[in-house]
Parts: C-alpha cells; sequence; structure tokens
C-alpha cells in the first residue's frame, strides 16, 4: 500500500429500483490516482424483502462527465476529521446526480447479500491488492436490488489512499 493519507468517504441512499443503481462514486482528478484499500456496504431495511441484493465495485464507463450527486462525508482516517481530498466522492443520496455514472463491464469486486436489515460485508484487499483508479478515471459502486421495488435504504463506505 502507498505511504499516503488514508480517506473515508460515506453516505446513505435510499432506492427503489431492480436495475443496476449508482450508490457512490469516486472520481481521481488529472494529477492523481487513488487506491481503493476497504469497502463497506450494508443494508438498513426495514422489513425483510424476498431476494437479494448485488453490490459491485465497477469502472465508470463515464466517470468525466458525471455532474451534482451529493459530496459524501470525507474523513481523515488517522484524525477522524472532515478533509479534502484530491479524489471527488459523492453519493446518490440527497442530490441526485445530474448526470448519473453508468456501468461498464469492468467489474472489480462484488458482493451479494440478502435484503434484510443488519445485512453488511467489508472488504479489505490484502497489502499490494488494492484496486487501483488511475488518473482522470472513476469507480461507482452500484446495487442491483432482486424481485422488489420497494424503497431500500443502503449505506456505503470507500476506503482509499492518495
Amino acid at each position: 500500500m502507498p505511504i499516503s493519507d488514508i480517506y473515508t468517504g460515506s453516505g446513505t441512499v435510499t432506492a427503489s429500483t431492480t436495475s443496476a443503481t449508482p450508490l457512490c462514486s469516486l472520481i481521481t482528478p488529472a494529477t492523481k490516482r487513488a487506491f481503493i484499500v476497504g469497502i463497506r456496504i450494508g443494508i438498513g431495511a426495514t422489513s425483510y424483502i424476498a431476494g437479494n441484493a448485488l453490490f459491485q465495485l465497477l469502472v465508470l464507463g463515464n466517470a468525466g462527465s458525471v455532474t451534482l450527486g451529493t459530496s459524501g462525508t470525507v474523513t481523515n482516517d488517522l484524525t477522524n476529521t472532515a478533509i479534502a481530498s484530491l479524489a471527488s466522492f459523492k453519493y446518490a443520496g440527497g442530490t441526485a446526480y445530474g448526470v448519473a455514472p453508468t456501468t461498464s463491464t469492468s467489474v472489480l469486486w462484488q458482493q451479494e447479500l440478502p435484503q434484510t436489515t443488519g445485512s453488511s460485508w467489508e472488504e479489505f484487499p490484502p497489502l499490494g491488492y488494492e484496486y487501483v483508479v488511475p488518473v482522470s478515471v472513476g469507480v461507482g459502486i452500484f446495487v442491483t436490488a432482486a424481485g422488489t421495488a420497494a424503497s431500500q435504504t443502503y449505506n456505503v463506505e470507500i476506503i482509499w489512499s492518495e
């Protein structure tokens, strides 16, 4: 892992579709790349909904076009205070994306969870196996919920270093 600052971007999103929905995105500037060192996802359902939710970390098909979205809370993990990062972390809660992230066929990571309260997962790749986000590229966490059109709450965090 590169020796640098570690950041956590977090947000909560409510979605009610069964198609791939962007939960958050991390887009790097033209001058710096990012290394994703951890992912946390969770389902905040109020009742059981049949089927599973598939979470995927994908390379964005339109990183240069993504606009708006809500700037998520970004903290420096050493000081646990809000701090600016070179990479741009956005999530789909609060302010909708003007131009939403689109999926690509490049799947970096995925996890399927049952749609029940408390379903959660953490992924921390071993040192040296971080998910690298090259300069001027973006990644996003998408969710595809099976068999439901009911509103569902998802919690998401991306931990990265620059």
